[in-house]
């Protein structure tokens, strides 16, 4: 119950917002639907006895106003869903607004350069991965499975070791830091995924409010694509807008999304190919008010 309230907020938000950004297109629209149908309408009430009998006077008018506001509404509400054009290359790019762990095929996931890290914040995506195999495997086995998938897949990447500012009571394996850029492949219980590490810690007693820059989130998104370029299976691959929320970088959103476009189209210069199927960039709902996708798609013909 609370869920849908707070749903049915987010969507009053939405069009609150939309209305003050839009006002002149949405009256627009409520005069060119209204016209529109006015012009359609009052042939057929003409030749149609009947129907010029029920709908006339003020119910007319009341009807047509109300369906051209509605219309106007749904003119201005947000695009959620674009296709970036990728100009004489198979290869798709989507951007939509959607739940990233309803992508079908792999997923990468933000994680920090401790890559041993479990126990992290609530709310990142990390951990709603180590948390979608707990339902088959229970808490304990996800995270093992975690853990040794982690290990399996980072038998050849070199690492330091610094345990600061963990304490000498953590696991060792937390000592262990790989550089911002890794990506590695893990085949978990219900999903395929990419680490990527892009922030010192992801530990919530240990973030910092700034937990990224652009620089290293630049430096991780070459080495992904890199990745993904060179062990490329016909996979799809689908990602959260890297460089936002936990990662924290001071950007606004639509900035962040852009650049993660721009790494996308510089990668495939770079390569002459990435994948051979698709890729999605998953938004979330909290950034519907922050990125017009409309303009996002101009900003790239």
């Amino acid at each position: 119950m609370r869920m849908s309230q707070r749903k049915q907020k987010s969507r009053v938000g939405i069009l609150i917002h939309q209305i003050k950004k839009k006002p002149f297109d949405l009256i627009k629209y409520i005069f060119l639907a209204y016209a529109t149908i006015w012009v359609i309408l009052e042939p057929i009430l003409a030749v149609v006895d009947t129907a010029g009998a029920v709908f006339k006077g003020n119910d007319k008018v009341v009807t047509l106003v109300i369906v051209s506001v509605i219309y106007g509404f749904y003119k201005i509400l947000p695009v959620l869903s674009i296709e970036i054009p990728m100009h004489h290359h198979t290869m798709k790019l989507r951007v939509c607004f959607k739940n990233l762990f309803d992508h079908d095929g792999t997923i990468v996931v933000p994680v920090s350069k401790r890559l041993y890290e479990t126990d992290v914040f609530p709310s990142s995506i990390q951990a709603a991965l180590i948390g979608e195999g707990a339902g088959k495997l229970g808490k304990e086995g996800a995270l093992s499975q975690y853990v040794e998938e982690v290990t399996r897949s980072l038998a050849q990447y070199p690492h330091d070791f610094q345990n600061a500012p963990f304490s000498a009571d953590d696991d060792p394996l937390l000592g262990r830091v790989y550089p911002i850029g890794t990506a590695c492949k893990v085949n978990l219980e219900l999903r395929k995924s990419i680490l990527l590490a892009i922030t010192d810690t992801e530990r919530a007693e240990y973030m910092k409010p700034n937990n990224g820059n652009v620089q290293d989130l630049w430096l991780a998104l070459g080495s992904l694509w890199q990745t993904i370029h060179e062990t490329d299976q016909g996979e799809k691959i689908g990602l959260p807008l890297l460089g936002s929320g936990i990662v924290g970088i001071e950007l606004p959103p639509k900035d962040i999304l852009l650049l993660n476009i721009i790494a996308i189209k510089s990668s495939l210069l770079q390569f002459g190919t990435l994948i051979n199927r698709e890729i999605v960039i998953y938004l979330h709902e909290s950034v519907k008010t922050k990125i017009d996708l409309e303009e996002v798609k101009n900003v790239f013909g």
